[in-house]
């Protein structure tokens, strides 16, 4: 291959892994916000009822059934069961149903107080995790900037955002009668109206995050398409081609620059073997050219279009010759080292800053929800001694 070819090869190959490396390795960093909700057993709005489970105090909301109703709870018990157990006060019954409905209020603040507890407890892992393979990372390329640089292996993965997440809840709990028509089901029974509640959580990845990844996928299959198209017919591929694919990609860079994060191999089987499983990942390998125990340097083969096109991205500094590997497709390219070095410490940083703050975030939620749920327990959650 030529030396143009591989220059013109290296523009193309670096527009689409602009996309993925670069957009990895550069950009301004920013929170994604998609919604990762729970389902509910129930529609927001309707009747639901409130049960006790065997683990106390925890609470279990459903809808009621198709052509259930609820009633007043002392209709149902009927009169000789209030004459027998409350000397005929139907106002001294309802007062006991009032403490039952305040404890099951109580109950259902601990049980959703207890689910944004293990949620906390599991975005800590997840974000300390991801800290440690960040830093990782970082002090392998640092270590790499300090010697002589042969191969350099990553694999791209979601970096992770803060969505949303519902807890089950229900508004204006009461003791009421259940009934299926004109049949009572229970006499007694905590309902109320369907909600919920909107907590926060720290999420590797997501569905809308898993297409991108496809489309990155894509992206580089065509250009390892065109790529061997000309290669195959023994022709070099024209400036005008590179140019379109180039300015294209680095528009979609900008969209994704912010969502993806690099990590070693070996991190990736340890830490996210459900990325590994649905092959939700990138992989990348440089293979660097040495001449006499150096790089070998090729800053003076480069084409002035070239040189100004990157330079207009930002992509500077020594050009070495070497092989890259991207998703299985391999090209014989020039690639610059330092700028890809020297960013990926840059980045790797801001993504540690990003998540060293989600960390203290999720510690500081963590303590203030294990303080209300004890405030809870100490008023034996508002239920009846």
């Amino acid at each position: 291959m030529t030396s143009k070819d591989k220059w013109l090869q290296a523009s193309l190959l670096l527009s689409s892994t602009a996309v993925i490396v670069v957009g990895v390795l550069s950009g301004t960093l920013a929170q994604s916000n998609f919604m990762s909700a729970s389902v509910l057993q129930y529609e927001i709005g309707s009747t639901v009822k409130i049960e006790p489970t065997s683990n106390f105090p925890d609470i279990n909301i459903s809808q009621i059934e198709a052509g259930q109703s609820v009633s007043d709870s002392a209709t149902c018990q009927g009169k000789d069961f209030i004459s027998r157990y409350y000397k005929g006060s139907k106002a001294r019954y309802n007062q006991t149903l009032t403490l039952e409905a305040t404890c099951l209020r109580g109950r259902q603040n601990a049980t959703y107080i207890a689910d944004q507890i293990a949620d906390n407890k599991k975005s800590l892992e997840s974000v300390t995790a991801m800290i440690g393979v960040v830093q990782k990372l970082l002090d392998s390329a640092n270590a790499k900037e300090k010697n002589l640089v042969t191969r350099a292996s990553v694999v791209i993965i979601p970096a992770g955002f803060e969505g949303g997440e519902n807890y089950a809840f229900a508004d204006n709990i009461d003791m009421k009668c259940l009934k299926q028509g004109k049949e009572v089901v229970t006499a007694k029974i905590g309902v109320g109206t369907g909600s919920e509640q909107i907590g926060t959580v720290f999420k590797v990845s997501s569905k809308e995050l898993e297409d991108e990844l496809i489309l990155m996928k894509t992206e580089n299959a065509k250009t390892n398409k065109i790529v061997q198209g000309y290669k195959v017919a023994g022709k070099s591929i024209p400036i005008g081609t590179i140019s379109g694919i180039f300015l294209d990609l680095m528009a979609l860079r900008g969209k994704m620059a912010n969502k993806f994060v690099a990590i070693l191999p070996e991190d990736l089987h340890t830490y996210y073997p459900d990325i590994e499983t649905k092959n939700n990942y990138i992989t990348m390998t440089m293979d660097f050219d040495i001449k006499d125990g150096k790089l070998i340097k090729v800053n003076d083969q480069i084409p002035w279009i070239i040189k100004n096109t990157m330079s207009t991205f930002g992509i500077k500094g020594d050009f070495v010759s070497g092989t890259i590997t991207l998703d299985g497709a391999k090209y014989e390219t020039f690639l610059p080292i330092q700028y890809m070095l020297s960013d990926n410490t840059k980045v790797s940083n801001a993504h540690l800053t990003r998540l060293k703050a989600l960390k203290e975030r999720y510690e500081n939620l963590l303590t203030q929800n294990m303080i209300k749920l004890k405030t809870l327990a100490d008023k034996k959650y508002n239920c009846p001694s």
